[in-house]
């Protein structure tokens, strides 16, 4: 199973703990790393992923801010937004960790000294970012000669994060004698206008934008000067599952297993890459398969031809029979065999897209070549060399473009292309056609014949957002119209509004005013929907929008919208004969026509217009003359009125000027004489917003786009600054220390902050209002200036307190307690007591530090000593000098005799006062 690893982050800010989560498959398509030998020492703090793909923490480090100039070695942290004007310094072995949506915008770039190490670390999700000599990722701010990051003699590791380094005039975007990339997770990226040496990449990434895959080991520093380089995962001879996602085959691999695609799978084959999956590849019924590169791909044979997968498995699509999913080839060379009753590529149900490549499919036998039982194929090339072969085809088949028999130049049909090698014919041109999702998901680039039309347009996605259509500018002032024919290469941007309900109208069957064949409203929650302009449909009378598709309920347009809906165009039964309208724009008048229902206009003894001044250029559908009529090959389905395109007939030509003001540039443009100056296009720049243009350079005229042109004129674009607004967070520390108020950008977080302190009180954090109730998320957006207050709870001192137990004879007298470091009373009687502790005197001027038991005796000059051996209280006689009678009375026993008696053990006894003399050979 081919994945990545993925780890929990912990972070820890000032009194704020935040603990995220999560987890995938560690799988076999995970290319080893040597680990950089950096490690965190401490249990908490702020976590971060290494370069194996594991959690580690740090406690120990400091903050970036926006007045550090330098590093000095040691960890660093990035825990909020921050812009440092200056060139940061590093020395030493420096580590920086990115915390979850934090960026560090180094302005003037990061200079790593020679001989220093300077690494990178992002957390679980990969949102931190890092611009080193740029504010927006593509445009240098660094000066003139330095480079974004890193120094001649440096080592740059960059394990995980988004990181964007550009140089200043003639300087690498990343330098250093060692540059290694990483990465922890898919949302990691890296960007270098250029690098000083071959950056050594240690997992595989891919160029998005290109389609171009590098896999793992040093690649020249040309092949990735000026790419993003994102995340990828590699296909080796392990791998089982290809799992949502973009995955990298390069070198020659031979799979042992049947590879399963789950979800949405991208395979990018390498320039020299041979990927042989002898088995196959599954794609089943709701998965979805994108291949393209340049390497080579085997899929249910090794040979090319003869098939080595499974009965009832597709070299491409199902297995054992079931439903296939879609299929889409974009470049590289494929061959596919299935196994018995099988497809090559395809299956039942599946979608089957070849957009390009050199494509051969193999059916099994009693199989099919390409598709299955319902399947959709759609055929087309992007290069002249491309080609597909198919040893037969079922399902419903259409062609994206003209294609050819090879050997033959006959064109390619339904019913003659089972079996033949199509090929493209350089009579035919193409456009490709990109798109610009702003944001939203990746749209695949489209190529179509010249001027032919755009069908089927994508529909691209993006979290929080309503997608609002396509736009052939990126100010989304003009709406691209699927009616419009593609004569040059051409990118679409897709527009986003942040409506709370959509309201989807199905033409159902017909088309919306702009051609689509859905159209879209976005409405705030319990407003009002507008009545879109009347769809059409050929042969069919429009009744109206209905809330249901069998149009039975006709929808109320004075109803409230507060939920998301579809209405349903309603329409009629069609007419056997249809009128055709001619608006001569001017010219002169032409009768009105009338044909068949299906049949096309035929203008032969149709009179052509004519007007002064003006030479007649063709019928068009609508009044701006963008859509022309095909007189004869176009049929009408529907009373139709066409409009007169004129040229005007002029000899001179003026130009018109453009002075951006700082701007972009924008060229400059020829127009007729009297002719209006129309609509420019429009500039931008950074920090600012374009008010239009002006006819003077203190811009207080705008343009009017219909005044007629004689002359050659200038126009000056108008700004307004956009620079950010910011705001200041104040701190009251309620009687503790001296907090300094910080200025935060309008609309960032509030953050962490500095803790303060007060003799005899615990902080409990910080307050958005004085009586400490509600405390400060500092993940909370602020818009207005906001003082915090510090909560504070007083420390209460704890007083130890020790027991003493006192026994008089072994009997039980009472007990004292007694505070730590305090000395007793006492209260029992002026005894020699002895502790239990170490069995030594117990004075009552000593101070107490641990709970004991206190025992004495009653018996008089006798001195007690307590055994720690046994439990044993040893009672023994003083040493006495001279003769005569003397006698000891101890426990009842006596000695009488002369001399000297020292020492004498006169009677053992236990704690409990009982002898153990049992069989009174001691009396």
């Amino acid at each position: 199973m081919t994945s990545m690893k993925r780890r929990v982050t912990s972070v820890l800010v000032a009194a704020a703990t935040v603990m995220c989560a999560s987890a995938a498959a560690v799988q076999g398509g995970f290319a080893p790393i040597v680990d950089l030998g950096i490690s965190a020492s401490a249990a908490n703090g702020v976590g971060y992923i290494n370069s194996t793909g594991d959690y580690k923490t740090c406690s120990s480090y400091d903050r970036i801010t926006s007045s550090t100039t330098k590093l000095t070695g040691g960890w660093y942290v990035v825990d909020r937004n921050v812009t440092l004007s200056n060139r940061l310094n590093v020395t030493g072995d420096a580590n920086l960790i990115l915390m979850e949506g934090c960026t560090l915008t180094a302005k003037k770039g990061i200079n790593v000294s020679n001989a220093s190490k300077f690494n990178v670390y992002t957390q679980d999700g990969g949102s931190g970012r890092l611009f080193a000599g740029t504010t927006n990722g593509s445009t240098s701010t660094a000066d003139s000669g330095r480079c974004g990051l890193g120094g001649s003699d440096a080592t740059i590791n960059i394990i995980g994060g988004q990181v964007y380094a550009v140089g200043g005039s003639g300087a690498s975007g990343i330098m250093g004698e060692v540059i290694r990339l990483y990465w922890t997770n898919p949302e990691d990226l890296v960007y270098a206008s250029s690098y000083s040496s071959a950056a050594r990449l240690q997992m595989a990434f891919v160029d998005t934008k290109n389609k171009k895959a590098f896999g793992v080991g040093s690649q020249s520093a040309a092949s990735v000067k000026g790419v993003t380089l994102h995340a990828a995962n590699t296909i080796n001879s392990d791998t089982t599952y290809l799992e949502n996602g973009t995955y990298v085959a390069s070198g020659n691999v031979t799979n042992r297993n049947r590879i399963v695609v789950e979800n949405n799978v991208n395979i990018i084959l390498t320039d020299n890459a041979v990927l042989k999956a002898p088995e196959g590849i599954t794609v089943a019924s709701g998965d979805s398969l994108n291949i393209s590169g340049k390497g080579t791909l085997y899929a249910g044979t090794s040979s090319g031809s003869a098939s080595s997968a499974a009965s009832n498995n597709a070299g491409i699509g199902s297995e054992n029979g079931g439903r296939a999913g879609d299929i889409i080839i974009e470049s590289g060379k494929i061959y596919a065999a299935g196994g018995r009753n099988a497809s090559a590529i395809g299956g039942t149900g599946a979608y089957v897209e070849i957009d390009g490549g050199n494509v051969s499919a193999t059916a099994g036998t009693n199989g099919t070549g390409i598709g299955g039982s319902n399947a959709n194929i759609r055929l087309s090339w992007t290069n002249s060399s491309d080609s597909i072969y198919a040893s037969s085809y079922n399902g419903s088949v259409n062609f994206g473009k003209t294609m050819y028999l090879e050997g033959t130049g006959e064109n390619a049909q339904r019913n003659n292309i089972a079996g033949q090698t199509l090929v493209t014919s350089s009579r035919v041109s193409t456009c490709r056609v990109t798109f610009e999702s702003n944001g939203g998901s990746y749209v695949t680039p489209i190529s179509v014949g010249y001027n032919s039309y755009l069908n089927n347009l994508p529909t691209p996605t993006k979290k929080g957002y309503l997608f609002d259509g396509w736009y052939t500018d990126r100010y989304f002032n003009n709406y691209f119209n699927v009616n419009t024919r593609i004569t040059s290469n051409l990118t679409l941007y897709a527009k986003w509004t942040n409506g709370d309900c959509r309201v989807t109208f199905n033409a159902n069957g017909g088309r919306m005013v702009d051609g689509r064949t859905t159209g879209y409203a976005d409405v705030n929650y319990n407003g009002y929907v507008y009545e879109p302009v009347d769809p059409t449909r050929s042969g069919y009378t429009f009744t109206g929008w209905y809330t249901d598709s069998a149009c039975r309920y006709l929808y109320n347009f004075n109803s409230r919208v507060t939920s998301n809906m579809t209405l349903y165009a309603g329409w009629s039964d069609y007419k056997n004969y249809l009128t055709i309208k001619f608006n001569s724009m001017g010219g002169t008048s032409i009768p009105n026509m009338t044909i068949d229902y299906g049949a096309t206009l035929n203008t032969r003894g149709l009179g052509t217009p004519t007007k002064s001044g003006y030479i007649f250029d063709a019928w068009y559908y609508d009044r701006g003359c963008t859509f022309q009529v095909d007189c004869f090959n176009d049929k009408f389905f529907e009373d139709t009125t066409l409009y007169a395109g004129w040229i005007k007939q002029t000899s001179r030509e003026y130009t018109i000027s453009y002075d951006s003001m700082g701007g972009s540039y924008v060229s400059s443009r020829k127009v007729a004489e009297g002719d209006p100056i129309g609509a420019s296009e429009l500039s931008y720049r950074d920090g600012y917003e374009f008010l239009g243009w002006f006819t003077d350079r203190n811009c207080r005229t705008m343009v009017n786009i219909d005044t007629p042109v004689y002359s050659n004129i200038t126009l000056y674009a108008g700004w307004s600054s956009t620079a950010p607004k910011y705001l200041t967070v104040s701190y009251d520390s309620m009687g503790g220390s001296f907090v300094m108020s910080r200025n935060i950008a309008y609309g960032d977080c509030i953050g962490a902050s500095e803790m303060p302190y007060r003799d005899g009180y615990e902080f409990t954090g910080w307050y958005t209002n004085s009586s400490c109730t509600t405390i400060a998320n500092i993940n909370t957006p602020i818009y207005n200036d906001i003082t915090l207050y510090a909560g504070w709870v007083k420390n209460v001192p704890v007083v130890k307190t020790y027991t003493l137990t006192f026994y008089l004879d072994n009997q039980y007298l009472g007990s004292q307690e007694v505070e730590e470091g305090r000395c007793a009373v006492n209260m029992y009687g002026n005894y020699s007591w002895t502790n239990n502790y170490d069995g030594g005197p117990f004075d009552f001027n000593s101070p107490v530090y641990r709970n004991m038991d206190l025992f004495a005796y009653s018996n008089t000059g006798i001195n007690d000593t307590y055994n720690n051996n046994n439990d044993d209280w040893w009672y023994a006689g003083s040493t006495f000098g001279g003769a005569g009678l003397i006698a000891a009375i101890a426990g009842g026993a006596v000695v009488i005799g002369g001399g000297v008696a020292a020492g004498v053990v006169l009677s053992k006894k236990k704690k409990n006062g009982k002898s153990d003399d049992k069989n009174g050979e001691n009396k």
